[in-house]
């Protein structure tokens, strides 16, 4: 995903941030991110646990048709929490969605 970003993006700077990380090195990224280090972070779903970065307006979420609603509506609480107008966006494959009507019909 970082390749795919770098490429649509290629002046912005990505720091990332996952699970599988200790949680030194977790705290780090996102303190980077806090601090302004990088224009991008790109996470698993761990955002979804509560971290409060109220400047972010912005959040695209991957294939989000793979989470249920309250993880999708968990996420959405995290931009938008202070003074700024924020968006979420919530992609999906269009095949995935075509594969389904089919299946229904």
């Amino acid at each position: 995903m970082q390749r795919e970003i770098s490429k649509l993006v290629p002046e912005a700077r990505i720091i990332i941030a996952h699970g599988q990380m200790n949680e030194e090195e977790l705290e780090d990224a996102i303190i980077s991110f806090i601090n302004g280090d990088a224009e991008i972070l790109l996470c698993t779903t761990i955002i979804e646990t509560g971290i409060d970065m109220p400047n972010v307006n912005t959040l695209i979420v991957y294939d989000a048709d793979r989470m249920g609603l309250s993880q999708l509506y968990q996420l959405r609480g995290r931009v938008g929490r202070s003074n700024r107008i924020a968006y979420a966006y919530f992609t999906y494959k269009r095949i995935k969605f075509f594969l389904r009507l089919q299946k229904k019909a």
